[in-house]
């Protein structure tokens, strides 16, 4: 009888002993999970560069003017002294289509302007006649130049920028550099001329920009 108290005795001990321990075991296991710093994310490799922006326009967006769609899919960026001058943003039918031209100073001004062709526009006289009217130079500096996009024309890095206003309120934009002379002409858009499609949500491929 004895023998079997004694039996009975050392198995319920081991029972407590086994119970400490576990409690023991995963006491530290918690409080060295708690201690371990959370994982350091890992950088997507070949993450794509975020698609150039500015004055809330975007390459991707969808621009229409009068219905007709104009998706923006390039631009090159004017900067004077590192202060932003103007952008334009192209669509790939550019050449037969209306451009959007941002004038960033003195203050945000979206433009609707059409590519021309104007000999002097760029350095030239201070007065240019098109289409019957008279503009006036009223802006003349030399600007750094970004390509955005694959389709942006390529004009080198510098140049010069040049702003003509009319009587009317038309505009002419010209970019003169030793490769090439851009030159718009164009109003300011008036309300409900045109809808800004943003582009956010929107999956294109890679090569499209």
């Amino acid at each position: 009888m004895s023998a079997l108290i004694l039996v009975v005795v050392g198995i319920v001990a081991g029972a407590l002993i086994v119970g400490v321990l576990a409690t023991a075991l995963l006491w530290s296991w918690h409080r060295r999970k708690r201690a371990l710093p959370a994982p350091t994310p890992v950088p997507l490799l070949n993450a794509p560069a975020p698609r150039f922006g500015i004055g809330g326009f975007s390459l991707g967006d969808v621009v229409l003017f009068d219905q007709t769609e104009t998706w923006l899919t390039a631009a090159l960026r004017i900067q004077d002294a590192g202060n932003e001058e103007a952008t334009l943003f192209f669509s790939e039918r550019s050449a037969d289509n209306d451009v959007l031209l941002l004038r960033l100073r003195p203050e945000l001004t979206t433009f609707r302007v059409h590519p021309i062709s104007l000999p002097g526009a760029g350095v030239g006289p201070a007065t240019l006649e098109y289409d019957q009217e008279i503009f006036t130079r009223v802006r003349l500096i030399p600007v750094m130049i970004e390509r955005h996009g694959k389709t942006a024309p390529d004009v080198g890095s510098t140049g010069a920028w040049s702003w003509f206003e009319s009587a009317s309120g038309d505009i002419i934009g010209s970019l003169h550099t030793d490769h090439a002379t851009l030159t718009f002409h164009g109003h300011r858009t008036q309300a409900g001329e045109m809808m800004h499609l943003a582009a956010e949500g929107a999956t294109f491929r890679d090569e499209e920009f």
